[in-house]
């Protein structure tokens, strides 16, 4: 894949530095400790920093004042960081969304519970964790929106910028093969996607 050197020298990005990470991370955690008796620090990764409930529990701390501390540490210290959410922000973002923070919806809809940290890191466009290589799965548009191909008998050559989304793969194919779509079913009929004959 070629690629203009002059425009990739100008993307503000890079990869984060383990080293200073896990420095920050064991200044951080000696003050939590110290605040909270105990250790409640149990990983900090790519995604942002899990706690251990059980610990903050036997402690007596409040989780959701725990989660605003570790916020409030990490956000001077982590330059390459554009936010972080409490799990509590983005529970809260998920029942009451009033479309004003268009980077914590995102992050909220892929908030589950008992799986997303407890402070959930949201790193600057271009910066990624690996060492080495490259990922996706950021939310930001150049890893959140691909394209979505149709090929096959009685596709027609064209394309459009029309907004889609995954859930909307199988009713359009269904409606390809002329099978009626479910009524209930996640996502819509692209019509772009459609056959002339089936317009």
């Amino acid at each position: 894949i070629a690629c203009r050197r002059d425009l990739v020298a100008r993307v503000a990005g890079g990869r984060v530095r383990t080293k200073g990470l896990l420095a920050t991370m064991k200044e951080l955690r000696a003050t939590l400790e110290q605040e909270f008796a105990t250790d409640v620090h149990v990983r900090l990764d790519e995604h942002g920093e899990l706690l251990s409930a059980e610990r903050m529990h036997d402690a007596g701390a409040d989780p959701a004042a725990v989660r605003a501390r570790v916020k409030q540490l990490f956000l001077p210290r982590l330059d390459f960081v554009e936010a972080l959410y409490t799990s509590d922000e983005l529970a809260a973002t998920l029942s009451a969304d009033d479309g004003k923070d268009a980077l914590r919806t995102a992050m909220a809809r892929s908030y589950f519970p008992g799986r997303t940290p407890d402070v959930v890191m949201v790193k600057k466009p271009f910066w990624i964790s690996m060492g080495m290589g490259t990922t996706h799965g950021s939310p930001w548009p150049y890893d959140r929106e691909v394209p979505l191909v149709f090929l096959g008998r009685g596709a027609r050559p064209g394309s459009t910028f029309q907004p889609c989304s995954t859930v909307d793969v199988l009713p359009t194919l269904l409606a390809r093969a002329g099978i009626a779509v479910p009524s209930g079913l996640d996502g819509q009929v692209l019509v772009s996607a459609q056959p002339a004959s089936s317009r």
